[in-house]
C-alpha cells in the first residue's frame, strides 16, 4: 500500500497531543476521578487567561514535535522515538 504525504503536520501532531491529553481525563471521568489539570494549564496557557487558545495548543504540540525531532529534520522516527526513554 502507498503511503499518503501529510499535508499539515503541526495539524497531525496537535491531534496526536490531544488525544494523548484526553486519555487521562477520559479514563478519570470513566473512574469518577478528579484530574488536577493546573500543570497542563500552567505549562500551556502562555498569556495566563485561564484557557488554552488554538495558538497556544498548536505552540505546545510543535514544541513537542521539535524534542522528538532529534535532527531537525522534521519527521520523527522509531528511533527518535526510543531515544525518548533512554
Amino acid at each position: 500500500m502507498k503511503q499518503k504525504h501529510v499535508s499539515h503536520p503541526r495539524m497531525l501532531v496537535a491531534a496526536a497531543v490531544a488525544a494523548l491529553y484526553a486519555v487521562p481525563a477520559v479514563v478519570a471521568q470513566a473512574a469518577d476521578i478528579k484530574v488536577d489539570v493546573t500543570p497542563i494549564m500552567k505549562q500551556t496557557d502562555r498569556n495566563g487567561d485561564g484557557s488554552i487558545s488554538a495558538t497556544e495548543f498548536t505552540a505546545m504540540a510543535a514544541e513537542g514535535f521539535a524534542r522528538r525531532d532529534r535532527n531537525g529534520d522534521g519527521t520523527v522516527t522509531p528511533d527518535e522515538l526510543q531515544a525518548l526513554g533512554k
